[in-house]
């Protein structure tokens, strides 16, 4: 999901390289958003969120979030940086406070939103992934 099919999540999303994509904020607002469904994820197994961030815009900073498949709630697992590198959060954890946990159980079905903060700026990211947290 992002700006070209729902006008408010202001973000757009481009294949900047082969294996790179790029989340440009645009819009009215300094910050913006894309989603990414995810399906039969096994929260027990694979509860960590890592992201690879290959460049962050001078005067970006980025967060990316889990936001259950009705977008009810959402929850911060990665949070703010503007840093290059690799970040890492745990659903699990982020999530422990939900008011419908049913939502969350396996196999879940939830959103990754990724949103970029700073008018007009970019962040390029290498890599998302779910992955056990050995």
């Amino acid at each position: 999901h992002w700006n070209n099919e729902d006008a408010g999540m202001n973000a757009k999303v481009s294949q900047f390289e082969t294996s790179i994509i790029q989340v440009t904020q645009e819009g009215g607002d300094t910050w913006g958003k894309v989603a990414y469904v995810v399906e039969g994820i096994d929260l027990d197994k694979t509860p960590i969120l890592e992201v690879k961030a290959a460049k962050v815009d001078v005067g970006c900073g980025f967060m990316v979030n889990v936001a259950s498949s009705d977008w009810s709630e959402m929850f911060t697992v990665v949070k703010r940086t503007s840093a290059d590198g690799v970040h890492k959060g745990n659903i699990e954890k982020a999530i422990k406070d939900s008011k419908n946990p049913d939502l969350w159980k396996s196999p879940a079905k939830f959103n990754v939103v990724v949103v970029v903060e700073g008018k007009d700026k970019s962040v390029l990211l290498d890599q998302v992934k779910i992955r056990s947290d050995k």
